[in-house]
């Protein structure tokens, strides 16, 4: 719906998304949220790793996510939590998502988390971080792409 609207939301300024990128990724941060995005993202090798969206000058109540497992074997996520800030500083888990790599057994797979009931408060930060390692036994986030869905205001 997004998309329809208003385009790619990165590319169009209504956030930003930096992270821990391994040399040569940097430039797939702009395309993460792109719905036809087909390059996959890999963080460096370091406990922790993550990515983390600023909405500027607005606030985001997190609903659901989706993730879409990268195009090669290994290094799927298996773990992760989503955190809110409202500065940037301390963080809050929001939600955490465990043994996603049950359901994203291959490349090009994709995991949903969502809740019926959704955690109250909205943030001007969010971050996607990697909970322990990954498939491979590393601290690489590799991913596709990303969808999130709540209220923007």
């Amino acid at each position: 719906y997004c998309f329809k609207k208003i385009g790619n939301p990165l590319k169009n300024k209504i956030f930003e998304i930096t992270g821990n990128p391994e040399k040569g990724y940097e430039d797939v941060l702009y395309e993460i949220c792109d719905n036809k995005n087909d390059r996959d993202y890999k963080s460096q090798n370091t406990r922790d790793s993550y990515l983390q969206i600023d909405f500027k000058n607005r606030s985001f109540r997190f609903k659901a996510i989706e993730i879409y497992n990268h195009s090669e074997n290994g290094n799927s996520i298996k773990n992760f939590s989503i955190e809110g800030s409202e500065y940037g500083y301390t963080w809050v888990t929001i939600a955490s998502f465990n043994d996603v790599d049950k359901w994203m057994t291959g490349p090009n797979e994709y995991c949903k988390g969502w809740f019926d009931n959704p955690p109250n408060g909205y943030y001007r930060f969010l971050k996607i971080k990697l909970n322990g390692t990954n498939t491979s036994g590393n601290y690489h986030l590799s991913l596709k792409r990303f969808e999130l869905y709540g209220i923007l205001k």
